[in-house]
């Protein structure tokens, strides 16, 4: 029986006591066989239901439409949705319950929907029934506008500007192409808000960023457009002091597999760039993003007044591994082979460190030459080709090569300590995971480790499809690839349970971003803190850096150069 007055279901309990009692005359006579009453979105009813007896309400939906109602209830009542065939969809309230109950269901097949109300006790009782909504399947799945998870005051008052007539975007633009980008505001003590821009040129469906802090792909990293401006934005939340590397990337396909071509540098990013030689595409450079408050780097530029290093080519016959290898070597200004002899640095993947990426000898030499560090030599060892992963993790054979013969070679070849406490290996990512693995499996001959981003989430079960050094060749793949929490990452803190305590001091480095965003069950930051931990628990000393950054080029000179401050600061100090 549909009332002339509409019923809100959220009205107290003795609200809705009095509004079903004062239906209950017209109710007193129903049968239990009366005919079910139809309802519609908008709509209430009042009903009563004789005792032992089934009240029905009808619902005519459309395949794939969203219902909500709500009953108004006493004890007493057993309250389900029925399909169109008869068959039950759900039960919704038990008689135990009382009050206001939601009935919110999707329509699997178009027809009509029957809400059951089944009396249990002996005598007459109501309840009062509201649809509250109705949506079809279009409005629910239509894509929905993604609201703005962070706020940048800059954006707000330009939006506001757009938004009371004035549409020009022209001073926003031309204070940005002054300012340079992105745009940086404080947050709060802790973190920056970082908003990232790009304008409209020609047709333009999506921008997206692309970014060394590590965004999932998807809503998460595309940037959002002011209607009506050429203004395209993201702003980020970033922790205070970080040092990034970015793209934006202008229509992103939306296939998975299709060639994504045009991710390109910041065009208003006025600051220094990552793999940029000269005369480098905008496509192939990328924009470093610099926060504030980040840590200085005064080391990575050369200084003509300082006196330099000296830089020559060596290699190296393994009778262990039956190979050849490259060397570069760095002695210090005034290296003599007389006198006292120097600390030995051994470096991973060999003349990397004399780019501009990482900018090796100009550290070096600014180092010296401030008596930040001792005067040291630098073997960096290079790596065969194709055989970068087998030698670098968890190669046995390797690492008898570096502690049985290179490390010899390097004390009979130049003025070197034979002390391990004055030998480092060091190294980043897979190079970190080498020097991590000498320091563990060879104390005796390492006695400094200095790992930058150590790549400490590898196992033999946890090998991401690596087989390295688990396999007998450079060619072997693993017999079965996984790189899930199904497994058992880092076998370096497996190691380092089975090992003695040594006197090996332990730099480790790793960035905040540098985390598992896509459930891999292990990544370097989480596993850098995990051999800390247990090294720690056995009284081995660890250095441990957490920078602001990802698995980045950019920040790895600056954690080079405090790795060796660390661990070899001059005798005179």
């Amino acid at each position: 029986m549909r009332t002339l007055k509409r019923m809100d279901p959220f009205l107290g309990d003795q609200a809705h006591v009095a509004l079903i009692r004062c239906a209950a005359v017209v109710c007193l006579f129903m049968s239990s066989t009366s005919s079910a009453q139809s309802i519609i979105a908008g709509d209430s009813l009042t009903r009563g239901v004789a005792p032992r007896a089934i009240d029905s309400v009808r619902v005519a939906l459309r395949d794939g439409d969203y219902a909500r109602l709500t009953i108004a209830h006493p004890l007493g009542l057993d309250v389900r949705v029925i399909r169109p065939s008869g068959e039950e969809l759900r039960l919704f309230a038990l008689p135990s319950m009382k009050g206001l109950t939601p009935i919110a269901f999707v329509a699997e097949g178009a027809g009509s929907y029957t809400v059951t109300a089944k009396n249990t006790g002996e005598a007459l009782t109501e309840y009062g029934l509201k649809f509250d909504e109705r949506a079809s399947l279009d409005e629910r799945t239509r894509p929905a506008s993604i609201p703005d998870g962070l706020t940048s005051p800059r954006i707000d008052a330009l939006r506001r500007r757009v938004q009371s007539g004035e549409t020009s975007t022209a001073q926003f633009w031309s204070q940005l192409a002054v300012e340079g980008t992105p745009i940086v505001e404080p947050l709060d003590a802790t973190y920056d808000l970082v908003t990232f821009v790009w304008r409209t040129q020609y047709d333009t469906r999506n921008v997206c960023l692309r970014a060394s802090f590590g965004r999932i792909e998807g809503v998460n990293d595309a940037l959002r457009l002011i209607p009506g401006t050429d203004v395209w934005y993201l702003t980020e939340k970033l922790p205070k002091g970080a040092r990034f590397t970015y793209h934006l990337e202008p229509n992103r396909p939306a296939s998975p597999t299709a060639a994504r071509v045009s991710a390109q540098l910041d065009p208003l990013n006025r600051g220094p760039r990552s793999n940029c030689p000269p005369g480098a595409s905008r496509y192939r450079c990328r924009s470093i993003g610099v926060l504030p408050e980040v840590p200085p780097e005064p080391w990575i530029v050369a200084r003509p007044s300082v006196p330099q290093g000296t830089i020559e080519k060596r290699s190296i016959r393994s009778n262990i591994q039956q190979v050849t290898r490259d060397l570069t070597v760095y002695t210090p200004a005034g290296y003599s082979r007389r006198g006292k002899p120097l600390p030995l640095v051994v470096l991973f993947d060999g003349p990397d460190y004399l780019d501009e990426e990482w900018h090796g000898p100009a550290i070096w030499n600014n180092l010296i030459a401030e008596k930040r560090v001792s005067p040291m030599v630098i073997v960096m060892v290079h790596n065969l080709p194709g055989r970068r992963l087998f030698d670098l993790v968890a190669n046995e054979k390797f690492g008898r090569f570096m502690a049985e013969e290179l490390v010899p070679w390097c004390r009979r070849e130049y003025n070197v300590a034979r002390d391990a406490s004055q030998t480092v290996a060091g190294g980043a990512s897979a190079g970190g995971f080498a020097a991590t693995y000498l320091g563990i499996a060879h104390p005796e001959v390492f006695g400094n480790v200095l790992s930058i981003s150590g790549a400490f989430w590898w196992s033999p079960e946890h090998n991401g499809g690596i087989c390295a050094g688990a396999c007998p060749d450079s060619s072997g793949q693993p017999a079965v690839v996984n790189q899930d929490a199904t497994t058992e990452p880092n076998l370096l803190a497996q190691l380092a349970l089975e090992r003695p305590v040594s006197k090996t001091r332990f730099y480790l480095s790793a960035g905040t971003f540098e985390v598992d965003r896509d459930a891999t069950g292990a990544a370097i930051l989480e596993e850098n803190r995990h051999l800390r931990d247990i090294l720690r628990a056995k009284r081995i000393e660890v250095i441990f850096n957490q920078f602001v950054g990802g698995h980045d080029q950019v920040v790895r000179p600056g954690a080079m150069a405090d790795g060796l401050q660390k661990l070899l600061p001059p005798h005179d100090r």
